[in-house]
């Protein structure tokens, strides 16, 4: 009976250990995938920065194209 139950804690400690061993490699997994999600997000808002910045620059560029045309209304009109 004894040796039952040491066979069955030796078993279930392996079993453990199993399983941490895999919880540790799945945190992992998600640690790294988090970062690298992260990174793409940074990259994302910076580009969507850059692009925002460029789209009011050819804004102004295209009012004062627009306002140098003839018959074009004086004064800064929105």
């Amino acid at each position: 009976m004894l040796q039952q139950a040491q066979q069955a804690e030796a078993e279930l400690r392996e079993q453990l250990a199993r399983e941490t061993a895999e919880r540790q490699a799945l945190e992992s997994r998600f640690s790294a995938r988090e970062t690298e999600l992260q990174g793409s997000l940074q990259t994302r808002d910076t580009e969507l920065q850059r692009l925002r910045v460029a789209a009011a620059s050819a804004r102004e560029r295209i009012d004062a194209v627009l306002a140098r045309l003839p018959g074009a209304p004086s004064g800064d009109q929105h």
